[in-house]
């Protein structure tokens, strides 16, 4: 098991330049469906991050905005 986290808190954008990630760093773009006004969560992750870090992340953010029961939605992949 890791002892630290590689997936940033949610981003409200992606605006770092590609000199500042460091190396193997990514952008995740995660989109919420089921919104009239599609939102999309950005992620700084590592290369070798795990979905379920990404999933944590995710289930903190709605728990700080309120979510009662963050356990109700899945993530897709699109391919």
């Amino acid at each position: 098991m890791r002892a630290f986290c590689t997936v940033s808190a949610p981003l409200e954008v992606c605006a770092s330049s590609a000199e500042q990630l460091s190396p193997g760093s990514r952008f995740l773009a995660l989109r919420l469906l089921g919104n009239q006004q599609p939102k999309t969560l950005y992620f700084l992750v590592d290369a070798k991050s795990r979905v379920r870090e990404v999933y944590t992340q995710t289930c903190l953010h709605f728990a700080t905005q309120g979510m009662l029961d963050t356990e109700l939605f899945g993530l897709a992949v699109l391919i």
